[in-house]
């Protein structure tokens, strides 16, 4: 493996977690959720008690969906000797792979898998780390000497034409909250029951997450790079 004068320097390839579909909905089945439906419904947090112990099982329901979506934020810090693979939120959450224990690297959408020279592999899912994020850890790897398969093509996913598309997704986000907070305002024009209203709002929210995951997991900005590999 070659030593290069940075290589003692622990780099971080960490991005954004609220930039990313998983790290908005973790945190928000703990926040958004919660805080709408207390405040659509018009009651107070003690008033809940009535409720009793219909909120145990819903408030587990929440962190438990918290705790899923956070195992698919993990982020990496790389050093002389080894790769750490932490975790955003679930912070006693850590791997630490020597160099020397690793054959080589595949990177996919999201994802990293380490091939160890052990014959077993292990699949690092990293939601919060953009294209240049990506691109910056291969660079990384090569630079050490480490064999990297990349499956993306990260030098073409961070190209203009790409970043374009993901504008679009922007702006049909956008258009959707738009959407939903539209009809909420016809809603309370109509004064309907605020369950109702909650429901709109916290549906919508939803549906707008689902929307940006499964963007994600069909691989993002990977039909404009084809397109542009044709052009070419």
């Amino acid at each position: 493996m070659e030593y290069t004068p940075d290589h003692d320097i622990p780099h971080v390839y960490k991005g954004n977690q609220f930039a990313c579909a998983n790290g908005l909905g973790a945190w928000s089945c703990i926040t958004v959720i919660p805080a709408a439906v207390i405040i659509l419904s018009g009651r107070r947090i003690d008033e809940f008690a009535e409720v009793g112990m219909l909120l145990v099982p819903l408030t587990a329901m929440l962190f438990l969906f918290f705790g899923l979506s956070s195992l698919t934020l993990w982020y990496f810090i790389a050093d002389a000797n080894q790769l750490d693979v932490r975790n955003h939120n679930l912070i006693f959450l850590k791997r630490t792979f020597l160099w020397g224990d690793i054959s080589s690297v595949v990177l996919d959408y999201n994802r990293a898998e380490l091939l160890l020279k052990n014959g077993s592999k292990k699949v690092i899912r990293a939601e919060s780390l953009n294209n240049r994020d990506w691109l910056a850890l291969k660079q990384h790897l090569l630079r050490i000497g480490m064999p990297v398969k990349d499956e993306v093509d990260y030098e073409q996913a961070v190209t203009p034409q790409a970043k374009r598309d993901s504008r679009r997704l922007n702006r049909g986000m956008a258009v959707l909250f738009l959407v939903i907070t539209g009809g909420a305002a016809i809603l309370i024009d109509k004064d309907v029951a605020r369950w109702v209203l909650g429901l709109w709002v916290v549906l919508g929210f939803m549906l707008g997450l689902v929307v940006m995951f499964f963007w994600y997991m069909m691989g993002g900005n990977d039909n404009t790079v084809n397109d542009e590999d044709k052009q070419q």
